[in-house]
């Protein structure tokens, strides 16, 4: 299953739109220390793709659920949360 949440923060209110902002720059995605990927996919896993656009400048960065890094996580809650309430596809 993919489910692919599109969140702008040009979107939200301004209070969760700094919020989201805030978070993207606490993750630091560009300066991640460790390995994000497992060498064997399993299937039973999540698996993130996180891509972060400002201006002409776009990062992408994915994860296995069990490897997200500490820094990296409350993005990932507030992804999950902004895209629920929000347009989004589920593809079987």
């Amino acid at each position: 299953m993919l489910r692919t949440s599109v969140i702008d923060t040009a979107d939200l209110d301004p209070a969760s739109a700094r919020r989201l902002e805030n978070l993207v720059a606490s993750a630091d995605l560009s300066n991640l220390p460790e390995p994000t990927l497992s060498l064997h996919e399993d299937r039973d896993r999540f698996r993130y793709t996180l891509t972060v656009e400002e201006g002409d400048s776009k990062h992408s960065v994915t994860f296995d659920e069990h490897r997200v890094p500490e820094t990296v996580q409350p993005l990932v809650d507030a992804v999950w949360h902004e895209g629920s309430r929000g347009p989004g596809t589920v593809t079987a």
